[in-house]
């Protein structure tokens, strides 16, 4: 699933790898082995408190429009995760790539909101 990809391990073990030039990270959990999230880090930069508040709207309105991928906002960055339980890690591999499109999707969708919210 992660062919073209270019796969490689971190430094807390996690799986990092490139789609669509958007850097992911798949992480397992040691103490939880059912536990699985895929993280789309860092993919907007916020600027000041302003921004911030637009920030927190607008991931609003991603989060209840996009299906499964949840947004948040953390100082002056923002991330989207998929998580889920699992019988074992390996039921994600087949889902990786849709769940991969649908963090960039709601990273789109985010961006949209948060320019219209800058707008109003």
């Amino acid at each position: 699933a992660l062919e073209g990809c270019h796969p490689s391990v971190g430094d807390q073990g996690e799986i990092r790898f490139v789609r669509n030039e958007l850097h992911y990270m798949l992480v397992l959990s040691r103490t939880d082995p059912e536990f699985v999230r895929l993280i789309l880090p860092n993919f907007y930069a916020i600027g000041d408190d302003s921004e911030r508040i637009l920030a927190h709207a607008a991931a609003n309105i991603a989060n209840a429009t996009c299906k499964a991928a949840k947004i948040y906002v953390e100082r002056d960055q923002t991330l989207a995760t998929i998580e889920c339980f699992l019988a074992s890690p390996a039921q994600f591999v087949p889902v990786l790539m849709r769940s991969a499109g649908a963090l960039e999707h709601a990273a789109r969708s985010f961006a949209v909101a948060f320019s219209m919210q800058k707008r109003a």
